[in-house]
């Protein structure tokens, strides 16, 4: 419900603006009928105009929410849907009917809309994020890691141009680790790897997972692959080439902790200094 009332009031016309706020008075006042279908009614009259979307998400937050009926609120909500995919709050909207689907039907036909709506615009803006949630579902409640990895594949493959790709490089090295393919998994840590350090350098988009593709690519060496020397070379890559990571102090410790266990006394001393200077009021000091 945040989300959807947090759609920013921008682009449409003055005077449609003031009757967008009046009819939000009028639910202030609590009589959430009458808001609702003015909301409606509002959006009706101006199907050209940014408002259309966020006139029908408030009416439909108002169905879901103050007025217990998620049946009209999944109607409208499947409007904005069938409407213009770049138009502003089209994922809020999603996000909606996606768990008025899963509370009135479950997990699996939450699973299935997915599909349904991935299949029905499969270029649309939010198409990728459909696929990432869809496998999300599948790994973390339904236990099909093929089928997921399926998926976030799907998106590396006909979304390349989008962020999303790092989700899908992110989760599916997870979902490998978890399926006993580790091997498989670095190698997605290695390409999120090599995608988001170009990306530093060209400053196209903040590097979301870059901190911990390192992480886990060094956590995957030592708790799966047993490689303790390549672990600790990865850690202290993390530190090196992310040095303003919230992860320093994690990776210097476990760098510290491999080289005492090969028997690296001094060494060992060497990067616990360099964490009391990193970062001294470190949780591992």
């Amino acid at each position: 419900m945040i989300v959807l009332l947090s759609i920013a009031l921008l682009g449409a016309p003055p005077a449609l603006e003031a009757e967008y706020r009046a009819i939000s008075a009028i639910r202030r006042t609590g009589d959430y009928a009458a808001a609702a279908a003015a909301f409606e009614k509002l959006a009706n009259s101006n199907p050209e105009s940014d408002l259309w979307q966020r006139a029908l998400a408030t009416a439909a937050a108002i169905h879901q929410w103050d007025l217990g009926n998620p049946v009209k609120a999944k109607s409208l909500y499947d409007r904005i849907l069938a409407g213009h995919s770049a138009r502003r709050g089209v994922l809020p909207a999603l996000v909606q009917r996606l768990q008025l689907e899963r509370a009135e039907l479950g997990v699996n036909a939450e699973l299935e809309l997915c599909r349904t709506l991935e299949k029905r615009a499969p270029k649309a803006e939010h198409a990728p994020w459909l696929l990432i949630h869809g496998a999300k579902i599948l790994a973390d409640e339904l236990d099909d890691l093929a089928t997921a990895i399926g998926m976030l594949e799907r998106v590396r493959r006909e979304h390349e141009e989008t962020t999303y790709v790092d989700d899908a490089l992110f989760l599916e090295a997870d979902y490998l680790r978890r399926l006993g393919r580790p091997s498989a998994a670095l190698i997605m840590y290695g390409a999120l790897i090599d995608s988001q350090m170009k990306s530093l350098i060209v400053g196209s988009y903040d590097s979301v997972f870059l901190d911990d593709a390192f992480f886990q690519k060094a956590e995957t060496l030592r708790l799966e692959m047993k490689n303790a020397a390549k672990a600790e070379k990865a850690y202290l890559e993390l530190v090196e080439r992310v040095p303003n990571s919230t992860l320093v102090d994690d990776a210097l410790f476990q760098a510290r902790l491999l080289a005492a266990a090969r028997g690296d006394t001094a060494r060992a001393v060497e990067l616990i200094a360099l964490l009391r200077k990193l970062r001294p009021d470190s949780r591992f000091l």
